[in-house]
């Protein structure tokens, strides 16, 4: 028997003292819709970015939004621009202008990286693909975003694949981009201990 994955949401309206009593069903996966990831923006929308299975068996990347507490969503907007390569671990955040920005690992050259889109349309539509990573091995993979507060910085923190001591080891790198998601920086190391490193989270104050 098949099984089939769709995209749910819930809320509470006092501090997750109560939940809604049923769970509003906002994708009903055509086979598979799985691994959401939201955000609202500064006027209350809120958006959800997931991965759904097209019809040839490939994931793509879709965002839906509600302007109405999630009530109702609306049709949702494909983000990848990949015509024939599987994406995987979308994660998306909002800048203070109310601009969404996301990014996830793709393999569309044949390896592994991170790639991002900006909407200036509260998800209606997406921007062309932009490459986020400098990495030269063939995995770059689970990427978190976060936008700086009092400089939109876009932050990207991702797994990338080094050669350490005769190995290849996962170690977590960040990447930063000043003109909100056009380009971006060579990446950082931020793990010290050249072992194993995985899962990386963002944050960031207004100073660091």
């Amino acid at each position: 028997m098949g099984v089939r994955a769709d995209i749910w949401f819930q809320k509470s309206t006092d501090a997750g003292r109560t939940w809604l009593a049923e769970d509003l069903l906002i994708r009903r996966g055509n086979r598979y819709a799985y691994y959401p990831d939201i955000t609202a923006d500064p006027d209350g929308n809120v958006f959800i970015i997931y991965l759904e299975a097209d019809s040839a068996g490939a994931d793509r990347v879709f965002c839906v939004h509600s302007s109405d507490g999630g009530t109702t969503w609306c049709a949702p907007a494909k983000v990848d621009d990949s015509l024939d390569a599987s994406v995987g671990s979308a994660t998306i955040t909002v800048d203070s202008a109310g601009n969404l920005f996301c990014a996830w690992n793709g393999w569309r050259t044949g390896s592994g990286h991170i790639w991002s889109s900006v909407s200036t349309d509260q998800g209606a539509t997406w921007s062309q693909n932009v490459r986020v990573d400098d990495d030269t091995t063939d995995q770059c993979y689970q990427p978190d975003v976060f936008v700086q507060p009092g400089t939109n910085h876009y932050l990207v923190a991702a797994e990338a694949s080094r050669w350490f001591g005769g190995r290849v080891i996962p170690c977590v790198f960040l990447y930063r981009s000043t003109d909100r998601g056009q380009t971006f920086q060579p990446g950082v190391q931020l793990d010290t201990f050249n072992s194993a490193a995985w899962t990386p989270h963002v944050v960031a104050d207004r100073d660091h």
